[in-house]
């Protein structure tokens, strides 16, 4: 079957709402951390633990870099424009969790939502 669009507008604004929330909670003092999906001692989540959190996934229940379904689907759908990956293959995951850890503050994590948000919104107008 051709792609027709259908379902396209709801998807984005389904991964627009993920965003969002992603976005508010790291916004929050002590929301965001590295090198750890989840410290269940602060709550605190990185920027993928945020994306699992938010599709009601558990970031605490990652073992051995085997992620929920959908997890690197979704990242691959938001990010791919910033982060170079094959689709499905993880790499994008695996860039968004460099950026998050690398990143010396939480502040160019954030404009990373920023500019994903920026961009799903334009495809919806």
């Amino acid at each position: 079957m051709p792609f027709d669009g259908e379902g396209f507008e709801g998807q984005v604004e389904a991964d627009l709402a993920v965003l969002r929330a992603c976005r508010a909670s790291m916004s929050e003092r002590g929301a965001w951390c590295q090198n750890s999906f989840f410290r269940p001692s602060t709550g605190s989540s990185c920027a993928v633990g945020w994306v699992l959190r938010h599709r009601g996934q558990r970031p605490e229940e990652i073992q051995g870099g085997k992620f929920p379904e959908g997890a690197v689907e979704f990242v691959d759908r938001v990010f791919s424009w910033r982060f170079d990956g094959l689709p499905g293959s993880g790499d994008v995951l695996d860039e968004l969790i460099d950026f998050n850890d690398k990143s010396s503050r939480k502040a160019p994590v954030l404009r990373l939502f920023d500019r994903a948000i920026a961009r799903l919104e334009g495809s919806v107008r």
